[in-house]
């Protein structure tokens, strides 16, 4: 499981990145010759024709309707990338929120196994939701499993499961992991946008959505 789990981490990042550069590498599509480089090919063309000729009223006309069609290609460029941002915040955002749905179902999970475990019962199914909600959880971030055994009462002891994000935490400078899930408890994620500099950032809440504030050193 720790193997598959780490090895999904890294498969959804790399895909991630690779899906968000092939949209960009969609925009700036310079094998047709209606592209970047194509039309300034066609302006440098014929500024050099005006620069034999400047006299020439023909030539003239021809190279401000090449720099038009440039100006025309970079604007259509822009608002090619804004739809794209647009559609990575939106993505972004479902992705958080599937995290989150993700992280309340193991908390819940959590909470039943730990109870039938106190009675005696199996909870072989449970135990199997739970490890495929983990493998999904794992194709979004990097996550270390982690099971505890607690005593509950009368000499019984059950395992509690906690989830951490992998290499969160320092022992070094006694900075504590970032825990995801510990027992029936949960810390969600929430996405904040900053419109000046475009910049997308990713913050910890508890079980009521209000933020944490995490010391990272």
């Amino acid at each position: 499981d720790r193997r598959y789990r780490t090895e999904a981490a890294s498969c959804g990042e790399y895909s991630t990145i690779s899906n968000g550069l092939g949209e960009i590498n969609a925009i700036f599509d310079e094998i047709t010759t209606t592209g970047n480089h194509a039309k300034m090919s066609e302006f440098l063309e014929a500024l050099d024709k005006l620069i034999t000729t400047t006299d020439s009223k023909e030539h003239a006309t021809v190279l401000r309707n090449k720099a038009e069609q440039i100006a025309q290609v970079l604007n259509s460029n822009s608002k090619s990338l804004d739809s794209v941002e647009n559609q990575m915040r939106s993505q972004t955002d479902q992705t958080v929120a599937d995290i989150n749905a993700i992280l309340e179902q193991v908390s819940l999970l959590n909470t039943k196994i730990r109870d039938d475990n106190f009675y005696g019962n199996p909870s072989n199914e449970l135990n199997d939701q739970r490890n495929m909600l983990l493998d999904q959880l794992s194709e979004y971030v990097d996550i270390d499993v982690k099971r505890t055994p607690v005593e509950i009462s009368g000499g019984i002891v059950v395992d509690q499961l906690s989830v951490e994000i992998r290499g969160s935490g320092n022992d070094a400078k006694n900075i504590p992991p970032v825990v995801l899930v510990d027992g029936g408890n949960y810390n969600g994620l929430a996405t904040q946008y900053d419109e000046t500099t475009g910049q997308a950032s990713i913050h910890f809440t508890d079980d009521q959505g209000m933020m944490i504030q995490v010391d990272r050193g």
